[in-house]
């Protein structure tokens, strides 16, 4: 439930430590490293500018929700009602104005 495993399967969240292998095959999976190669997403120029990361454990579940509520065609606040990651630092203020920028 932390959300700390997350990946985009056909672009909706799904936490890899619940879904069986079986039952994405044939499937886009897309991991925080697919999201950009040059860290050009908006999402994770949001978090840049921000200065969101801290000790990183929920960065790349929270950049793909992020990632996937764009794709869906929401943003700011709307984005960050969908995100229930955990971030066990507590950076969820520079998250929410990294999420409120987008």
């Amino acid at each position: 439930m932390c959300g700390a495993c997350t990946v985009l399967v056909d672009g909706q969240v799904q936490h890899s430590c619940v879904v069986d292998v079986s039952s994405v095959v044939g499937g886009k999976i897309t991991t925080i490293e697919g999201l950009s190669a040059d860290r050009s997403h908006p999402a994770q120029v949001a978090w840049i500018a921000n200065q969101v990361p801290q000790c990183g454990y929920c960065q790349p579940g929270m950049l793909l929700c992020a990632a996937a509520a764009m794709n869906s065609g929401n943003h700011g606040g709307d984005i960050s009602n969908e995100m229930q990651n955990l971030c066990v630092c507590g950076t969820y203020q520079r998250i929410k104005l990294a999420v409120l920028s987008l």
